[in-house]
């Protein structure tokens, strides 16, 4: 299998989506947004994982087994398939309980499915859900429409937490915007996999608020960041900030020389993004927004230019946009540029 999204022996992929096609042109396209009970089944979500115990051999002469006390498989129930080793305390959030989770928010009237599918035989599940709304950012020459999404992920690996966290997408270039605010509630729910299901429905019903409370306090700190005019020198010393290699972060002298040579020329990339913004709208200044999105515009289409022309690069893009290397760049361009702004927001790669 070239690509990490889940595919079945019959071919068949683990995803369905409503809307543009996304990064893979991979998945069943429906023609409406979706319930969560709809995206499940539609994604060929509909199968559960266990929980089963594991054994260890005591004498390699005769071949005896003994049963672990602690430790756990985790097990695809359909296919057999193993996902990880966990321990005693470990409770699966079956996907059937990820939807659960899901209609509970969209029976308060605040979200839609626009995407679920899984990754790596299963092992990871996520959900791209639009929050009802977006927000317009008044900046020079334009209006920047942001629409507001949750973004579920799930592991069934023991390696993620059950996640549900917002992830604003600025729309006139499609730039995810992963932003860090250390106000209302961070940026969304973490929950063991050790809590219980009404624990979980009971977070469900404060996301909405949450969502609320965030997106406004976001959408202020945006319009502050398109209020300020930034300089050069400043501008490049956030840029120095996020993408200057440490030296004693790399084994030898001659790493630590190549990680520089790849550090101006991502910078190189992103100063020509501010550039082509600059000139694309006919600016006269540029603010905190403008270097922000010329960052963001970086992390969302350009950073893996070399991974994407591999035929599993573009999942592995997504992910790391979404959860890796891309959210933790953005968050912190973001904490920079809003402190510059005023806000006072302190980057972090949370």
């Amino acid at each position: 299998m070239a690509h990490q999204l889940t595919q079945r022996t019959d071919g068949r992929i683990e995803m369905a989506y409503a809307g543009e096609t996304p990064w893979h042109g991979l998945g069943k396209k429906m023609n409406a947004i979706m319930t969560p009970e709809e995206a499940r089944r539609e994604a060929l979500m509909e199968w559960d994982v266990e929980k089963r115990k594991l054994y260890f051999n005591t004498n390699k002469i005769t071949d005896s087994m003994e049963e672990t006390k602690d430790s756990f498989a985790i097990v695809r129930a359909d296919n057999g398939e193993y996902f990880g080793t966990v321990g005693s305390q470990y409770r699966p959030i079956q996907t059937s309980e990820q939807a659960e989770f899901l209609r509970t928010l969209a029976g308060e009237g605040g979200i839609e499915v626009e995407c679920a599918g899984t990754l790596y035989g299963g092992r990871r599940q996520f959900w791209a859900c639009k929050v009802k709304g977006d927000r317009v950012v008044e900046a020079e020459k334009r209006q920047d429409r942001i629409k507001q999404y949750l973004t579920l992920a799930n592991g069934h690996d023991g390696t993620l937490a059950f996640r549900c966290f917002f992830t604003p997408i600025r729309v006139v270039c499609n730039n995810t915007l992963n932003a860090a605010m250390r106000r209302a509630g961070a940026e969304g729910v973490t929950l063991r996999h050790t809590s219980n299901v009404q624990l979980r429905i009971k977070e469900a019903r404060k996301i909405l608020g949450l969502a609320g409370e965030y997106y406004d306090q976001l959408a202020d700190v945006f319009q502050k960041m398109a209020e300020t005019r930034v300089d050069k020198d400043t501008y490049d010393n956030v840029l120095k900030a996020i993408f200057d290699p440490k030296e004693a972060d790399f084994e030898t002298p001659a790493k630590f020389e190549i990680a520089k040579i790849e550090a101006e020329a991502t910078k190189r990339q992103v100063v020509g993004n501010l550039g082509r913004e600059s000139k694309l709208f006919g600016l006269t200044k540029i603010t905190a927004w403008d270097a922000y999105n010329s960052l963001t515009f970086f992390s969302s289409h350009q950073m893996d230019a070399d991974l994407l022309r591999r035929t599993d690069g573009a999942d592995r893009h997504f992910e790391r946009v979404i959860m890796g290397n891309g959210r933790r760049m953005q968050q912190e361009a973001f904490g920079h540029f809003a402190t510059i702004a005023g806000v006072g927001i302190a980057a972090s790669a949370n």
